[in-house]
Parts: structure tokens; sequence; C-alpha cells
């Protein structure tokens, strides 16, 4: 099979992520070539220059010229792998961030991106934001910290790069929530710009309607707020919240709040790019990623509103494979038809899987793929 084009020596897959306005919303036919081809092409590299990946689909059985076939072939690697050994690509590019997961579950994966990978990541964020919010004049107000004090923690870097995109402000400093600060700050900037971005995990936004409800504090600049969630939808002591429980906290904080602008986005330390919620509530697959959920039964992939344990093949991490095998249950919403009105699948992510399942799930997928 022929190289994909390239625009001189920029990869196909840097203009896509860079320069494609719908690569959020690819349709079937770009999904069935060129998603295909740059997920072929990402295959190749890490299987000729990463020993262990390389290993290990040998071990399955799978190599170039099945790949070639079916890209869904591509040999998945449980994400438990990455808490335990290093799975890093000789991309010829020295690491600039060791990432860590946050490690709610007791054990950290770790995650090596040079530099071309982490700006791709960083391509996806400002694709996102230029083609799925559609907004071109910001001020981000994040309830949480910079990323010098986030250091090598993914979620809490990924919070804080969007001072590449729009100017931000970070409201927790020396692990403290500055929430009187936070809320001068929307009062200060509401004339100035034509949107306030609030990001943070939603544990952070349930603290700031604990003090606006204790301090009878309510904002009237509805029409102003955009909020964006990442991470957990847990609340204290472990208890969950419900996506309508919250958007209910979020419309007593903010008066006139539109519900189209109180989205969730995806991402997990294994996972290079984000995925964005549209005015729907759909979260978008972009063109240089395949989603799909995987019955541990048949391990055959799940049908369209079947959950299953979500498989991630991503094209855009060069110094790591994308190929992962997550430890989140997960569904296809919505395959070229979301009530958005655009292209494209959206996926659900239902729960993460608990240490045990994630085991358990890890051996049952060793198995199965050794058995080909």
């Amino acid at each position: 099979m022929g190289k994909a084009l390239s625009l001189g020596a920029i990869p196909t897959i840097e203009i896509e992520i860079y320069q494609r306005e719908d690569a959020f919303f690819p349709g079937l036919e770009t999904r069935l070539s060129l998603q295909k081809q740059l997920l072929i092409e990402s295959f190749e590299y890490h299987y000729n220059n990463n020993k262990l990946y390389k290993d290990f689909c040998d071990k399955t059985g799978i190599g170039i010229n099945e790949v070639y076939a079916d890209q869904r072939l591509i040999p998945l690697i449980p994400s438990i792998i990455f808490k335990s050994m290093s799975v890093r690509t000789n991309s010829g590019e020295k690491t600039v961030k060791s990432c860590l997961s946050s490690g709610t579950q007791g054990s950290v994966s770790t995650i090596e991106r040079d530099n071309t990978t982490l700006e791709r990541f960083l391509g996806s964020i400002r694709n996102a934001n230029d083609n799925v919010y559609n907004v071109e004049d910001a001020i981000i107000l994040n309830l949480g910290a910079s990323s010098e004090e986030a250091k090598d923690v993914w979620f809490s870097y990924v919070m804080s790069v969007s001072d590449m995109i729009f100017p931000t402000i970070n409201y927790v400093q020396n692990e403290v929530f500055k929430v009187e600060k936070l809320l001068f700050d929307i009062q200060k900037y509401k004339d100035d710009y034509q949107v306030i971005f609030l990001i943070g995990a939603p544990i952070m936004f349930l603290e700031l309607h604990k003090y606006m409800q204790a301090s009878n504090i309510k904002i009237d600049l509805g029409h102003k707020i955009f909020v964006i969630t990442a991470g957990g939808w847990k609340k204290y002591e472990g208890q969950s919240v419900s996506r309508r429980e919250f958007k209910n906290y979020c419309l007593e904080m903010f008066i006139g709040v539109e519900h189209e602008r109180i989205r969730d986005v995806f991402n997990m330390v294994e996972l290079n790019t984000i995925l964005p919620e549209c005015e729907c509530g759909s979260k978008h697959i972009p063109l240089w990623l395949d989603v799909f959920p995987i019955n541990l039964d048949t391990y055959e992939v799940a049908k369209p509103g079947e959950v299953g344990l979500l498989g991630f093949l991503d094209a855009s991490p060069k110094s790591y494979p994308g190929f992962v095998m997550s430890g989140d249950l997960g569904k296809i919403t919505y395959v070229d038809n979301c009530p958005c009105g655009r292209n494209g699948i959206c996926v659900d992510i239902v729960r993460r899987i608990n240490t045990i399942e994630s085991r358990g799930c890890a051996l049952k997928i060793e198995k199965k793929l050794t058995q080909r």
C-alpha cells in the first residue's frame, strides 16, 4: 500500500490535526480512506521502531500484512501495561514530558511524550476550540493548577495548557482553591471578552457551588459563561454525580447559562487527543482516532449502542504506540447521525472499570490475543 500524500516535509497527520476544519466530523468515505491510511502508517512506524511492541504483535500473529487488510486487527496494549513498564518507541526525539496518570486506583501509568507527540496533542485542543466550540475571543479561568505546579500529572497539565490558546488564569495555588479570586475575576473580565471559559474537574465546580450556595451568590452572566469539565464524575466520599445533576448546579450558579455551553471532554494519559462534546452533548471522534467497544465474552467489536471495553487506535503519538485497550466501558451512540447534524462517530464513556476488573480484562485480552 502506498504512503499517504504529504505537503512537503509535513506529515499528512499534522495537516489533518492543524488544518482540517471537519477533523472531528469525518464522513464515512474519509474514515474508510484517510483514517485507515493514517492508522496503518502509524502501526507500521511503531512496529518497526518499538521492539517491545513488535514482539507483542508477533506473539499475537499480527503483522503489517494483516493490518493492511483490517486496521482494527492492530494489537491493543492493555492500559494496565503502562503502569508497569515503558513502551517507548525510538522516535529519534528525546522525551520532553513524562506524563503520569492521577493514580486514583492505586497505581500510576507513565507515558513518555516527545516534542512531536506533545505538539500534536496540543493541536487537537486547538482544532476542537476552533471547529467544535467555535470560540474566537475568550479568557480561560482554570479551576486547577498551573502547568508548573501540575508538573507531570497529566490531567492537571492538560487543564493548564489552555494558555496556549487563550489568556488563562489558574485558581489552585499551593493546593489551595482560590474561590474568592475566581468570583472576583469573573466580574472583572466580563466586559473584556466575548466568552469566559470555566474549565476544571467536576469536583472543583461542586466546591464552587458549595461556596456560592453558602454565601448566597449567583452570577447573572449566563450569556458569557462556557463550562467545560474533564475528569472523574465523583463527588464527596466517592459518591457519583450525574450529568443532569451537575448541569442543575451550573444553572443555579450562573443565571441564564445555556445547556449547550455546559460540556464535558474526555482524555486519559494514554490517549494523545481529546474527545470534545458538541452542543448536543455527544463526544466526537477525530479523523486520526478510531474508538470501538469490545465485547469481552467474544472479543468482537460490539454493535452501536452495546457497551464494551473501549479500544483506542490513535495515530497521533510518535513516541509510543497509541493503540490502547482502555479501562473504560463505553458505547457508540451515533454514526453520522448526531443530532447536531454533523458527520462522524460519537462515543459515550459509561464508567471506569475497577482494579480487579481491569486485571481480569487484561488477562482475558492476552489469552484471546495469543490464541489467534
